[in-house]
């Protein structure tokens, strides 16, 4: 089978990650991010203009900054992707800082699954593996790829950790028998992919949000819990919140609605936290 260049790539820069110190390997990321943004000034130019609306009190400087940020976390969460066959519980201990993990042991303990929700922020596609490393029953919705080599990579990169990959033309069967084994589905809940969400507001705009965690939970009864992998330095911290509370009103719809804008909220909160670790490479 003829190997192609994409893959290749990848394959490559994963020994480099491998071989190399990882602090090394992110300045390398760094220096890369840098001369990214020469090669592709409309996305810096949305990021800036997206920051610029999360942080209006920010001087032109601090936008900058943050901008610059941004792309070099996006090189950094690639490096980390790389790493992967490093991370066991040894690693965990000796390098990740884990907070409120007991909060995802009261919600399996309702023996109704768990829902994790997350945002392309910081590293977390690390997240899900150390989740799972750590003995958690893990399965993620992941987009698939349109090589399929590269593909295959992705899935192997993610199962080979416990992560169960779910595509989104499974989802609708899959995350219910995950739901049912008292079992985990993360969702990334920043970007409707499909067409198919719900409008929520986030940093006062009018959005189109994944509907998914908000069915799910309402026809399982399974409890909604926020999980973020940030960066701090060349540390990552992954800090998991209590379960989600809602105030229902018995309308389907407008429940669908209110579960959604309060997960726009949860996030919202982590992206003004931890300003230039979003990646939203659209137009807010």
């Amino acid at each position: 089978m003829t190997t192609d260049p994409p893959f290749l790539v990848y394959k490559i820069c994963q020994k480099i990650v491998l071989h190399l110190p990882l602090k090394v390997s992110y300045k390398i990321a760094d220096i890369l991010s840098d001369f990214y943004r020469l090669f592709r000034p409309r996305d810096y130019k949305i990021v800036q203009e997206n920051l610029r609306i999360i942080f209006p009190e920010k001087s032109a400087k601090e936008i900058i900054g943050y901008t610059r940020q941004t792309f070099r976390s996006f090189g950094r969460y690639l490096v980390d992707f790389l790493y992967f066959p490093k991370i066991d519980k040894e690693y965990i201990k000796r390098n990740i800082q884990v907070e409120g993990i007991e909060n995802f042991d009261f919600a399996f303990s309702q023996k109704k699954g768990v829902i994790g929700i997350t945002a392309h922020l910081g590293s977390w596609e690390t997240g899900g593996i150390i989740v799972s490393v750590l003995g958690y029953p893990v399965s993620a919705i992941a987009l698939e790829h349109s090589n399929k080599q590269v593909q295959r990579f992705f899935v192997s990169q993610r199962e080979k950790k416990g992560l169960r990959v779910i595509f989104p033309k499974d989802a609708s069967r899959e995350v219910l028998k995950v739901l049912r084994r008292n079992e985990m589905v993360v969702f990334l809940n920043d970007k409707d992919y499909f067409g198919t969400g719900v409008e929520a507001e986030i940093f006062g705009r009018k959005v189109v949000l994944p509907r998914g965690p908000a069915v799910f939970a309402l026809k399982m009864k399974t409890p909604i819990v926020p999980g973020f992998t940030i960066r701090e330095g060349n540390k990552l911290k992954v800090i998991i919140e209590k379960p989600l509370s809602f105030s229902l009103t018995g309308e389907e719809k407008e429940d669908i609605r209110r579960i959604t804008q309060q997960i726009s909220k949860v996030i919202e909160r982590y992206v003004r936290s931890y300003p230039g670790q979003w990646f939203y490479f659209e137009r807010l």
